[in-house]
């Protein structure tokens, strides 16, 4: 019973230190969908405000503003979950926690192909479908 109560206590721990990575990069997000939706706004007005142009033109505004803005905020969060990922690794833990050993300094690579495909992936999921 101890060691479930331990265990929950770590995982509590580590999920904090991610969850605090992803709350700093709230605020560019929010920028970024907001901007998406202003697009979409402004389109929707100029396409006559409830005839099925404007909302075709608002749906396609809001999705070519996202395909703009979101890419590079994406791929910055990504890049500080995977250091955060990276630092809460128990081998560098208890290596930086030895004062003997020189920590060993691994970052999250965001120039590597595994990265870049799920870059990639998240991009089409935002992207329109072709007609």
């Amino acid at each position: 019973m101890l060691l479930v109560a331990k265990l929950r206590v770590v995982a509590r721990r580590d999920e904090m230190v991610v969850h605090a990575v992803a709350d700093k990069h709230l605020s560019a997000m929010t920028v970024a969908v907001m901007y998406g939706f202003l697009r979409g706004r402004k389109a929707y007005k100029s396409g006559g405000i409830g005839t099925s142009s404007g909302a075709k033109a608002a749906v396609s505004a809001v999705r070519a503003a996202l395909l703009v803005s979101l890419p590079l905020v994406l791929l910055k969060a990504v890049v500080a979950g995977g250091n955060a990922g990276i630092a809460m690794l128990p081998r560098r833990r208890a290596a930086s926690a030895m004062r003997t050993l020189k920590p060993f300094d691994i970052r999250f690579d965001a120039t590597s192909e595994e990265a870049i495909v799920m870059i990639s992936s998240m991009q089409l999921e935002t992207r329109p479908e072709p007609r």
